[in-house]
Parts: C-alpha cells; sequence; structure tokens
C-alpha cells in the first residue's frame, strides 16, 4: 500500500476540485509506472475527460479511475478485449491493477491507437468526407452489437428502471417541461424503453471525441473507438443520444450514413422515432444534453408536446425517411467488418496525437 500519493476522494464535489491539477496526480501515476517498468520522467496529459490519463512514453496510457466509479476500470478492460477479438479498432489492454492509496484507485496501462478526435477535425472535414465517415461508425458499432458478454452492470432491466427514475427526477428539479409533459414521459418513457431481445454489449457514449479519425494518404480513415468506460450490456438503441446530439450533431444525412453503414433495412416509423427519443432522454448523460439542446435552438421546453420534443432531440422520422432506407434500430447480422477510408483535404503535416 502506498500512503499519500494520490487525494483522499469519495465525491464527485472533491474530484473536481482537483481534477484539473496535472500536478496532483503525478506522483500516483509514477508509482503505476515504476510498478510497471514504464517511463515516467516526461508524463504528458490528454484530453480531459473523466478519468485520470496519462501518457507514459509514445506507446502507453495510464488510466485512473475515480473511486466513485471504481467498477468502470472492470467494464472498460472486458468491452475493449471483447471489441478487439472481434476486429473493431480500439486500444489494446496491457495491464490493469488498483493502486491502494489512502483509497483504492484502479487503473488501465492501454495501448492508445492513433488518431485525431473527431470534434477537433470536424471544422476542415469536407462535407462529403463526414458523410463517408459515419458510414464506417455504423459497421464499427453493428460489429459491436453482436457480442454479447457480461459486464459488472445491474441487470439490464434494473438498469432501465434506474436510469428512467433518475431522468425523470431530472428533468422534473429542472421544471423546463410543462407539468403535462412530465405526466406523459412519466407514462411514456417505461413502455418505450422496456427491455427486448437479449442485452448486446454497447459502448454507450459514442460522442464526438471517442472517434477517433486521421489523414492518411489524402484519404480520411476511422483509427479507431476510445473510451468504454461507460460501456453497457443492453438495447443498441440507447447508444442514440452520444450519436444523435453529440457525434452527429442531429444532422440527417450524417445520420442517414450511419445507418447505411450500421444495417440498411425498412424505413423507419413513428414507433422507432418514438423509442429512439426515449432511449435519448434517459441516457445517464441525457438531461443535461437534452436540455442544453433545446436551449441551443432558442424553443420554450414548456410549450412542447411529446411529439414535439421527439422530434426536436431525437433522430427526425421525417428527415431519415428522406432519401435511404434504414433499419429498426436493433442489431443485425454483419458478414465482415471493414472501416470505410475516404478522401480529405490536404492539410499542413502536423503532430499525431494518440488517445485512450
Amino acid at each position: 500500500m502506498t500512503a499519500g500519493l494520490l487525494p483522499r476522494i469519495r465525491t464527485w464535489r472533491g474530484y473536481r476540485r482537483v481534477f484539473p491539477k496535472a500536478g496532483t496526480w503525478r506522483p500516483g501515476v509514477r508509482a503505476v509506472c515504476a510498478r510497471h517498468g514504464l517511463p515516467a520522467r516526461r508524463l504528458s496529459t490528454t484530453p480531459p475527460g473523466t478519468c485520470v490519463v496519462f501518457r507514459a512514453g509514445p506507446k502507453r496510457l495510464v488510466k485512473l479511475f475515480p473511486p466513485m466509479v471504481a467498477r468502470d476500470a472492470a467494464v472498460e478492460a472486458a468491452a475493449l478485449e471483447a471489441a478487439r477479438r472481434a476486429g473493431i479498432p480500439v486500444p489494446r489492454l496491457v495491464a490493469r491493477g488498483v493502486l491502494e492509496d489512502r483509497v483504492a484507485w484502479p487503473y488501465l496501462i492501454l495501448e492508445p491507437v492513433p488518431g485525431r478526435p473527431f470534434r477537433e477535425v470536424l471544422a476542415r472535414m469536407p462535407r462529403r468526407d463526414r458523410v463517408a465517415v459515419m458510414a464506417s461508425v455504423g459497421r464499427m458499432l453493428r460489429a459491436l452489437h453482436r457480442l454479447r458478454i457480461p459486464l459488472p452492470r445491474p441487470a439490464w432491466p434494473r438498469r432501465i428502471r434506474l436510469l428512467t427514475g433518475a431522468a425523470l427526477a431530472a428533468y422534473r428539479r429542472a421544471g423546463s417541461f410543462s407539468p403535462a409533459l412530465r405526466r406523459d414521459l412519466a407514462r411514456r418513457l417505461p413502455r418505450l424503453t422496456r427491455p427486448t431481445g437479449s442485452p448486446r454489449l454497447l459502448h454507450a457514449d459514442l460522442n464526438e471525441d471517442h472517434v477517433l479519425v486521421a489523414c492518411r494518404r489524402g484519404r480520411w480513415i476511422v483509427t479507431g473507438l476510445i473510451d468504454f468506460a461507460d460501456a453497457e450490456a443492453g438495447d443498441p438503441m440507447y447508444e442514440w443520444m452520444p450519436l444523435w446530439l453529440g457525434l452527429m450533431g442531429r444532422d440527417p444525412a450524417l445520420c442517414r450514413s450511419f445507418l447505411r453503414g450500421y444495417a440498411p433495412g425498412v424505413r423507419v416509423t413513428e414507433a422507432w422515432a418514438d423509442r429512439a427519443a426515449a432511449f435519448v432522454l434517459i441516457h445517464a448523460f441525457g438531461p443535461g444534453s437534452v436540455l442544453a439542446a433545446l436551449r441551443r435552438d432558442r424553443v420554450d421546453p414548456a410549450a412542447l408536446d411529446w411529439a414535439g420534443l421527439r422530434d426536436r432531440v431525437g433522430p427526425a422520422r421525417q428527415g431519415l425517411n428522406a432519401a435511404e432506407r434504414v433499419p429498426r434500430g436493433g442489431p443485425a447480422a454483419i458478414s465482415r467488418h471493414r472501416v470505410c477510408a475516404v478522401r480529405c483535404a490536404p492539410r499542413p503535416r502536423r503532430p499525431r496525437a494518440e488517445s485512450g
């Protein structure tokens, strides 16, 4: 056991207070590096997320999990190994352990995949390239959803009940929706998110920060999916909140391309749109993201009914049916996994970032 290398943290409030201070974490990260024979002289931080992540040399990342989400380390380790076996480009798990300090800090050591987050290159990526990249992401997620593995999470029916209850409480506290809509949501959401089929492996937070891309020989390729700490074993419809509100930016053309890669199928129905919007609303990060989207739209949430809310924050049925046939939303058979390369505009060479 070490003593005093890391702060004694048991709450998110305490964690947020010290999280941005890189010096707070270096003693603990150095201890992990020493345990595994990794270089620790030039530790550098990676873009901030929920966990503390340091680069230890060019080919290793050390990821510390705060005690409040200690089991996420085991979740991410299991999800990464399953995804790699399925041929999906994700960071390789090198080692895992627990740094026993004043509180226990689980950690993973990862070999990163190359590339830059989609968010960082979006502004300079031609629109036709964004569309093609989405199809590639669809194929990757389709391969992921074929997998059935146990995760150290509550069983999916219980997990959905907990998420729905937490979301309804959040919307009630916010006071943004009318009482009539809140009552409608309380009746509608449990029915629309009722578990169907066997649980599949979900990324559950596939937003614009967790898809990596790179420009190779004048063409953009998707190089990997990262950060599986929020992975779930559940209904694939749960993926829609980070996909639609984050990665796709509520762009129907990007969504059509993603679905074309995921599994071409029947036209989107009102029932499909209802379920997709319901899963957006009850996602663990859904309430904050939904209300932020409505603020950006300068929409008065109190004036919305279910149909208006659904079409604002969920994949819009009219837009998706404009030009393509798309799937019902569940996993489909896949014959092979491949990454779609697309052309990109020439740009000055710059150091290539790697993330895990």
